[in-house]
């Protein structure tokens, strides 16, 4: 009966996170707002006192770092700086992110099929034991959830990993529609500015006025914090700085 009513309080943890959760989908909020408040739930249900949430890059076919909770400092700047790549480093998060499936490590002392990278971050994290659940959207895979205890290992039973996948899984929809709104910002702030562009180019005759408004307008277009505009010579040899 005490097991019963455990999994019983549990799964309206789980159900009173989900709608939590799930009441963002209507709100225009930051991934970064979005992924607090999914680890915030996340660890207040199962219990965990670490958590990553992992996001792909397959452009550039990386596997990005980008919320922790429970991550002393060294071990934080570690994780946002050096992102996995995907094809060619073998470890828990890379092997999620490829296959789309669940991997419970109990002890990271005893468990033979961990890799060598994944043995050298245990080591530095103090890590015992994890749990990896992918984030997926329909069948494409966005990244992945990772929680463990700081030197603790964890006992999680087939009803704990099913309810944290479930878990997951809205959170996939959510992550992805955050992303999607921030895409979507983006694209909007860069018509408005080329069109602004636009405007200026057609009603300015003066060149290095001209060139000015080019310049900055880059600089909304792109995060970067300077920019250089160079223009060929008559010859089309040399680049002199405009």
């Amino acid at each position: 009966r005490k097991r019963t009513r455990s999994d019983e309080q549990t799964k309206d943890s789980l159900l009173t996170s989900i709608h939590k959760i799930s009441t963002l989908l209507t709100r225009p909020l930051s991934l970064d707002r979005i992924l607090t408040s999914i680890v915030r739930e996340t660890c207040q249900v199962f219990g965990f006192t670490r958590m990553a949430v992992f996001l792909t890059d397959k452009n550039r076919g990386l596997l990005e770092c980008k919320y922790i909770h429970g991550f002393n400092s060294h071990d934080s700047n570690r994780a946002f700086q050096f992102p996995y790549r995907l094809t060619d480093q073998d470890c828990v998060e890379t092997r999620v992110a490829r296959l789309g499936k669940i991997i419970y490590v109990k002890d990271y002392h005893s468990d033979s099929g961990l890799s060598a990278i994944d043995l050298t971050v245990s080591r530095l994290m103090n890590r015992v034991s994890t749990i990896a659940v992918p984030l997926k959207v329909k069948r494409d895979i966005i990244g992945l959830i990772a929680a463990d205890k700081d030197a603790i290992k964890l006992k999680l039973t087939r009803k704990d990993i099913n309810a944290f996948s479930t878990f997951a899984n809205q959170a996939s929809i959510i992550i992805e529609n955050a992303r999607l709104q921030e895409q979507n910002q983006q694209k909007i702030k860069q018509l408005l500015t080329l069109q602004e562009i636009s405007h200026h180019t057609s009603s300015t005759f003066h060149l290095g006025k001209l060139l000015q408004v080019i310049t900055a307008s880059v600089l909304k277009l792109t995060p970067a914090s300077g920019a250089r505009l160079f223009l060929l010579d008559e010859e089309g040899r040399e680049l002199a700085l405009a």
